[in-house]
């Protein structure tokens, strides 16, 4: 039988026990006081209608012991209201109503009381708890402030929500008045209730999972019935507004704050919803002796006699305030309040002085099992990830299936460094996915951190750690297929480091993409600074707007215009060294063009380096050292200021045959002059510039047969007659003449395509340089140009 509320709980024991019971009792009595705290016992009843206690262990409850606790301790509740409510009436803990029209001054009252105003606002006078001031302690785990506004996880259940917010607030000093209390119990030979000393045991025991403290919230609100069902939002359903109403309040509820202020709970619900809460609201405020304030726009009469207080603002100021002096305890309370509050009177348990419920490892690992949670009901999401880039990666290799990746020449670095771009590219667009997760999660986070559930590295530090696996996953996936099929450096070494700068890559992508979320906060400012974010990381990291001193030369081969340096601008540079592309570049560059397949020695006397692997590397300004390699070179000096005093090998003269007779034209010469021009303009050159020279050239071909026809005795038709002539580097000469004039036949001599051709003369050294126009060669028919 459970003692008559109001009664003594914990009286001698003056029912009839067992020996067996008696037994039990001894045994947890003679235990040290942890683990007397952790052992309790409980009533069984058998099915032969036989009586028996059992030893349970409080931290490892099972369902039915949870469920026989709850039954027994909440039968106070299935009494009249009330009967109760009489029975509780002297009691000091009330409900009361504050009343007031919009912008009246409701919501800065509570959250002044609270102690959670903004920080840029004045306060004047003095708020007290128990004498003490707001600094003295913790206001916002000793009382909870409980916004309008119902801001859950959509993916958790009911009981999920209220589970890892109990365990975050802890158990405030539970344990150590339970520890007080069971030393005086066995000093003075009293024996509890069985079911009740099981349940003050299982409520003091902070960390765990599932505790009862949630069962018994989730009964007292009428939430049992949807304990297990996903709180829902606007793609999934879930709850009804009212349960998420309740929910709210019940997160809070499952902490040691004994004082509550709800400020509007009633936004957006019917009059008979409000009714029922705030019906709940006062059976709790009565049996678990908490202060509750609640704020409400317009109740129902039916919901206005559930207070027992009334509190009116207009304006800012309080014009109306229901007295309570037509109660004893009222009256007492006034004369009370007439003197100030005498500190040493207060227990020392009654104000938090602690910033958070558990210690830093529990919130960490709280924080993580949410983490893991939320990651399991995503779990299509991540699934989807994986089969995306093992999709990409099978069209990615497939590609250079009949694509021919020649190594050992300057000219074959230009496709290896598009495929390791376009890889690096990858592992960074994989993460942006994270931008939608982190601004769901956000709104929730504000709120339980400012609640002061977690701190903020607590929320963070979970999110990264479990993240590794799939960034390993994704990373393993893509260089697996890709790396091998693309023709990457062979050897297993050069294989496990491109896997790990994908890993970190991805790893640093992922933290960016969830930073740019924690500053935008909102869907359309995120994707705004993340196109502007991705503009900077691709466009500064290394590859299309390259750090070197040149312009890479396969890429100026293709185009002679692309070979004028153009360098990151000085203003430009911030880019460059906090994008994560940089550093991903660098290092997978170094890691290909180090290998022993570019040691193939350099024959181009522009480049100091004595290998091509080394020369495409100092082309970008990448250290030719595998240690250094995700740092920045700057050994290399760029184009501009002191580059222009560091200079290069000279280039080799261009050889060309002697040309005796005829026009001679000093070719060898010019080398110097075109090279000063080049330098001039900046240009680097793909080749090694020569000089053609050619000396009293004839040409013929076979007589047409129409010709022949018409009487011409002639074997062969001239079309060249003694031409001679030098084309220079650094000169562009243009040929002209009248239609007929030999032209075509030239050029077709001088590229030697012509077949069934006969010519005479000599012709030497072919390599044109286009730059200058400072020559043209008029050519007659049939005769030798002339210079003008």
């Amino acid at each position: 039988m459970f003692p008559a509320p109001g009664g003594d709980v914990f009286q001698k024991s003056t029912r009839e026990n067992d020996d067996e019971q008696e037994l039990k009792w001894a045994a947890i009595e003679r235990l040290p006081t942890y683990d007397r705290l952790r052992k309790g016992i409980l009533k069984q009843t058998l099915d032969v209608g036989k009586t028996n206690y059992h030893e349970v262990d409080i931290v490892h409850l099972g369902l039915q012991d949870r469920k026989q606790i709850l039954e027994n301790i909440l039968k106070v509740v299935e009494e009249d209201d009330e009967k109760l409510f009489r029975r509780l009436r002297d009691r000091i803990d009330r409900m009361t109503l504050l009343l007031g029209p919009p912008g009246s001054g409701k919501t800065t009252l509570l959250k002044a009381l609270a102690g959670v105003l903004d920080k840029d606002l004045r306060v004047n006078g003095r708020i007290s708890y128990c004498g003490h001031e707001l600094s003295d302690f913790i206001p916002q785990r000793t009382c909870a402030y409980i916004s309008q506004h119902d801001i859950h996880h959509g993916e958790w259940t009911v009981r999920e929500t209220l589970d890892f917010a109990g365990r975050c607030l802890g158990v405030g000093t539970r344990y150590e008045l339970l520890t007080e209390l069971s030393r005086h119990e066995k000093d003075a030979g009293i024996k509890s209730h069985p079911e009740i000393d099981a349940f003050m045991k299982a409520i003091a025991i902070e960390g765990q999972e599932s505790s009862l403290v949630t069962d018994y919230v989730l009964k007292i609100l009428g939430m049992d019935i949807c304990a297990d069902i996903m709180v829902g939002d606007e793609m999934r359903r879930g709850i009804s507004g009212g349960q998420k109403k309740l929910l709210t309040i019940g997160e809070m509820l499952v902490g040691p704050a004994k004082v509550f202020f709800m400020d509007e709970i009633s936004t957006g619900l019917d009059s008979s919803t409000t009714f029922q809460i705030v019906k709940f609201m006062r059976q709790m405020v009565h049996i678990m002796d908490v202060t509750m304030i609640i704020s409400l726009l317009q109740p129902a009469p039916e919901t206005y006699n559930l207070f027992d207080d009334i509190i009116l603002l207009s304006e800012g100021k309080v014009v109306y305030q229901e007295h309570l002096s037509n109660f004893p305890v009222g009256q007492q309370l006034f004369d009370d309040l007439g003197v100030p509050y005498d500190k040493s009177k207060a227990h020392p348990a009654a104000l938090v002085t602690e910033k958070y419920g558990i210690s830093n490892m529990e919130l960490l690992k709280a924080c993580l099992s949410r983490e893991w949670l939320l990651m399991k009901r995503h779990s299509f999401l991540y699934i989807f990830k994986t089969f995306q880039i093992t999709v990409m990666s099978i069209i990615t290799f497939t590609v250079f299936f009949r694509t021919e990746m020649k190594t050992g020449q300057i000219a074959d670095g230009g496709k290896f460094y598009g495929a390791l771009f376009f890889s690096l590219i990858k592992m960074m667009f994989n993460g942006t996915a994270e931008l939608g997760l982190t601004v769901s999660r956000l709104p929730v986070f504000f709120k339980q951190r400012d609640s002061l559930f977690y701190p903020a590295w607590a929320f963070a530090l979970p999110i990264w750690l479990l993240k590794i696996p799939l960034s390993f996953v994704e990373s393993l996936i893509w260089i697996t297929l890709t790396y091998y099929t693309i023709r990457f450096a062979p050897d297993a070494s050069s294989f496990f480091c491109q896997f790990l700068v994908f890993f970190t890559l991805n790893l640093s992508a992922l933290s960016l993409f969830r930073f740019v979320a924690a500053l935008g906060r909102t869907q359309v400012v995120v994707n705004t600074f993340a196109t502007f974010t991705m503009l900077i990381v691709f466009v500064l990291g290394g590859f299309i707007v390259a750090k070197g001193a040149r312009r890479p030369s396969w890429l100026s081969m293709r185009s002679p215009k692309l070979g004028v340096s153009d360098d990151l601008r000085p203003w430009m540079r911030w880019g460059y060294y906090i994008s994560p592309m940089t550093y991903g570049h660098n290092a997978v560059a170094v890691n290909e063009f180090l290998d022993d397949r570019w040691n193939t020695p350099n024959n181009d006397t522009r480049f100091s380096e004595p290998t091509v692997g080394k020369v495409l590397l100092k082309e970008r300004s990448i250290s030719c050292k595998k240690n250094a390699a995700l740092g920045d070179s700057r050994s290399v000096i760029s184009d501009d200021g002191k580059s222009k005093k560091k200079k290069r090998t000279q280039w080799s003269s261009a050889s060309s045959a002697p040309i005796t007779g005829g026009i001679v034209m000093d070719a060898r010469n010019t080398n110097n002059s075109s090279i000063v021009e080049a330098k001039k303009s900046g240009m680097v050159l793909p080749f090694q510039p020569l000089s053609l020279a050619f000396n009293h050239i004839n040409y013929y071909v076979d007589m047409p047969a129409e010709m022949k026809a018409q009487g011409v005795d002639e074997t062969r038709l001239q079309f060249l007659r003694d031409v001679s002539g030098a084309f220079r580097p650094g000169v562009l000469t243009a040929l002209v003449g009248v239609s007929g004039a030999g032209k075509k036949e030239g050029k077709q001599k001088a590229i030697l395509k012509c077949k069934r051709t006969y010519s005479e003369g000599v012709l030497s050294c072919l390599i044109l340089l286009p730059h200058l126009i400072s020559e043209v060669l008029l050519c007659t028919s049939a005769y030798p140009p002339e210079k003008s």
